[in-house]
């Protein structure tokens, strides 16, 4: 299993980019994959990135917590402006831009951890920003949600007929 886990960690880049060209190659057996298998694959590959990291590499994002946060205001300013931008430049339609302004706001997730342990970046700041965020989003969600629920008359459940 070590041999295996070992062999993963090395060559995680180059499967990555063998899979992404193969997809490009012959996009018919990528694109007939059920998407009951998505959330799998998707773990496969964040398993594949975490055999590379140490708990050390934890430790020393730990005691940069500075950077973890400038990495998260960055993902809910810069990011949604380059989204508005972009929306104003394109001329796209309300209802669009709103989706591309909220797309913005979303946490990297695993497609910017690959793309950082491709270009050799700071793979476990990357995990680590993309946690701080959730784990922010979440907090606002709950807060936001909670809050509209206090008050009870802005809940307007359909009726339901058996």
């Amino acid at each position: 299993m070590l041999k295996i886990c070992n062999f993963i960690a090395r060559w995680m880049g180059a499967l990555v980019l063998i899979v992404a060209v193969l997809s490009m190659i012959f996009p018919e057996p990528f694109c007939s994959v059920e998407t009951r298998l998505i959330n799998p694959m998707l773990g496969l590959i964040m398993f594949g990135m975490g055999l590379t990291l140490s708990p050390t590499d934890f430790r020393i994002v730990a005691s940069r917590p500075r950077d973890v946060l400038l990495g998260c205001l960055a993902q809910f300013t810069v990011m949604p402006l380059v989204a508005l931008l972009l929306a104003k430049v394109f001329s796209l339609p309300e209802e669009l831009a709103l989706g591309v302004i909220l797309v913005g706001c979303c946490p990297g997730g695993t497609a910017s951890n690959v793309i950082t342990y491709l270009a050799k970046g700071d793979l476990a700041l990357s995990v680590g920003r993309n946690y701080g965020q959730c784990r922010y989003l979440w907090n606002v969600a709950e807060h936001i949600v909670c809050s509209y629920c206090a008050d009870s008359s802005r809940l307007a459940l359909p009726e339901v007929s058996a």
